[in-house]
């Protein structure tokens, strides 16, 4: 596969003009931990951009860096962590359940490798959406190269910014089919002083969803909510008294994370246990293997240690109605694994491989099922001949698609970046 690596925005420029002038596909990368999300894609050139890093500013006091799109997550973490900063919506990193369930090879990239374009792209957060929104709340400006291969600029670097379309909140989750991003100006937060989980064990899904919703009603500021079932206890602490051997309900735990101020936070997590009191009996827990819990929560790694021979569902639904989806898919299939973070409203569900005749029906069926309550269906994980025969994303409404193609013409008419990365399969299958 012939790989072009421009080591500057006007070469990069250049070589996607040549590329739509000569009807070449272009795939999209960067360090490569991504690579295998979603569909895969239908070009022979590889646009490597991984050249295009480096910080280029940072300004601590007014909360805000620009970087340019190749530069390592790890690099910029780092930095802001000297000054007690962080990205506040938590990016999660996807590389190791993606090598756990078979859709990256192990010898890829490996954990905590990814780049700032590649997050943005993606435009997935971590448990803190909860409190602190997603990706594209966050982008507060970009620079990048269109399918025409113009250069061009939106956005800003303030918070407050009235110029133009707000392109920043469609460039993230394209996925590389709009633009090649460059250049990206976030906003970032102080880091909390401190954290606190309450856990609850032996609560079903449902009582835990319920639980979540009255935590979410009060004042506390709640910063994560998630759920395992017995099952997941590897990833659990073992001050957590859980019994990880068995896949028994008796045996999950239900965590609410709260952050801030030292001298506020413990009042703050009292007054929220409180309000549980009708949910069960709640703890108090703090310090580094928590913390380390809900990393793995955000990357999803409870559900990577036993990867292989199934696939990785990705459902986004709202949070009410997460208990009832999960219950009812344990129901149907009792092999089922399950992880339920942002208080219900995003389900990971693991299952055993179909055979490859069947794929494409078990996956609409679970579309279905999702559908009913009122959720969609991503195929996130599951090795490359799966993720080709099985449509990756959910289909849109006829109306949405007929939207989401003109404004895709108008960035990238000739089709050239990531093609079929996200409409491999026609958006209705018999």
């Amino acid at each position: 596969m012939d790989v072009i690596r421009p080591d500057t925005e006007q070469a990069l420029a250049e070589a996607v003009t040549r590329a739509a002038a000569d009807g070449v596909r272009l795939r999209l990368l960067g360090t490569g931990t991504k690579a295998s999300l979603g569909a895969p894609v239908k070009a022979r050139v590889v646009l490597d951009v991984g050249a295009l890093a480096g910080v280029e500013e940072y300004e601590p006091e007014e909360l805000t860096f620009t970087a340019l799109a190749g530069t390592p997550l790890a690099e910029i973490s780092a930095m802001l962590a000297e000054r007690r900063q962080f990205l506040a919506f938590e990016p999660p990193d996807l590389a190791p359940v993606l090598v756990a369930f078979g859709a990256t090879e192990g010898d890829k990239a490996g954990a905590g490798a990814g780049t700032l374009g590649g997050m943005t792209a993606v435009g997935m957060a971590g448990p803190r959406q909860l409190l602190r929104w997603s990706v594209r709340d966050h982008l507060l400006g970009f620079t990048a190269v269109n399918g025409r291969g113009e250069l061009f600029k939106a956005g800003g670097k303030v918070v407050k910014n009235v110029t133009g379309y707000d392109l920043s909140k469609l460039m993230c989750g394209s996925f590389g089919t709009l633009s090649v991003l460059t250049r990206l100006t976030f906003r970032v937060l102080p880091m909390p002083e401190r954290s606190i989980t309450l856990i609850a064990r032996g609560l079903d899904a449902r009582r835990a969803v319920a639980a979540f919703a009255s935590a979410l009603n009060t004042p506390a500021e709640v910063s994560g909510a998630c759920w395992l079932p017995g099952g997941l206890g590897g990833e659990v602490p073992e001050d957590a008294g859980v019994n990880g051997a068995g896949a028994a309900e008796a045996h999950s735990l239900a965590c609410l994370r709260v952050e801030g101020f030292a001298q506020s936070l413990k009042s703050r997590a009292e007054m929220l246990r409180r309000a549980l009191r009708g949910h069960g009996a709640w703890d108090l827990r703090e310090g580094p293997a928590w913390d380390a819990l809900w990393a793995a929560v955000r990357d999803a790694r409870p559900l990577a240690a036993r990867g292989t021979g199934r696939w990785l569902w990705r459902i986004v639904l709202p949070a009410a109605a997460g208990g009832a989806l999960a219950a009812a898919l344990m129901a149907r299939q009792p092999d089922a694994e399950i992880l339920l973070d942002r208080a219900g409203g995003l389900i990971w569900l693991s299952l055993p491989l179909p055979e490859p005749g069947v794929a494409a029906k078990t996956a609409e069926r679970l579309r279905v099922l999702a559908g009913e309550h009122g959720g969609q269906a991503m195929l996130f994980a599951a090795p490359e001949h799966y993720r080709e025969i099985v449509r990756v994303f959910p289909p849109l409404p006829d109306g949405l698609a007929a939207l989401s193609e003109r404004v895709r013409a108008q960035f990238d008419p000739a089709t050239i970046l990531n093609p079929g990365i996200m409409d491999n399969l026609p958006p209705r299958m018999d």
